[in-house]
């Protein structure tokens, strides 16, 4: 469904105000995953990014290889070109160093604080941009006229599902 959605809305100039608004690539996209969802975190840093014209070097977690080994084959098959979406495997080292090379127009990361910072501090000297996406400390919110059953249900749905393993998961519960 995000698929479609992107290719309904390609990139294009759009006017704000007395401005326009001219997107235009720029270039390769560093994506870096965790293992907890990895296809559709993975798929929300490819779609925009290859529906903009950039070219996108994937570097899934070091435990969630075979998948992503597996998805890159399909979107391959699918039609995206090789050199459009690259698969880099690799552990810590391979993430610091897309973080600091200076062909990486783009780094955009899920995982932990500690891992977003130190990435984030081998782009800054080349003022590469940057979008991290790290430890996640999602409230429920609970107004005096919710269906406390439901609520109950949804909030413990939302904290348990993948075992809380998820930058998503409802961490606290305001009432």
């Amino acid at each position: 469904q995000s698929a479609r959605w992107y290719a309904d809305h390609p990139p294009e100039e759009a006017p704000v105000g007395d401005a326009r608004v001219l997107r235009r690539p720029i270039g390769v996209v560093a994506a870096i995953t965790p293992w907890n969802v990895p296809l559709i975190t993975p798929a929300w840093k490819w779609l925009p990014a290859l529906m903009a014209g950039n070219a996108v070097v994937w570097k899934p977690s070091e435990r969630a290889t075979a998948g992503a080994v597996a998805a890159t084959e399909l979107l391959h098959a699918a039609g995206v070109p090789a050199d459009a979406l690259v698969l880099v495997p690799g552990g810590h080292d391979t993430a610091a160093a897309l973080a600091a090379d200076e062909r990486v127009g783009v780094l955009h990361f899920t995982g932990s604080e500690a891992g977003g910072r130190a990435l984030a501090a081998l782009a800054a000297p080349r003022f590469a941009r940057v979008a991290l996406e790290m430890s996640g400390l999602n409230p429920a919110i609970v107004l005096a006229d919710a269906d406390l059953d439901l609520v109950a249900d949804c909030i413990v749905a939302c904290a348990t599902a993948l075992a809380g393993q998820k930058c998503t998961a409802t961490r606290r519960v305001l009432v």
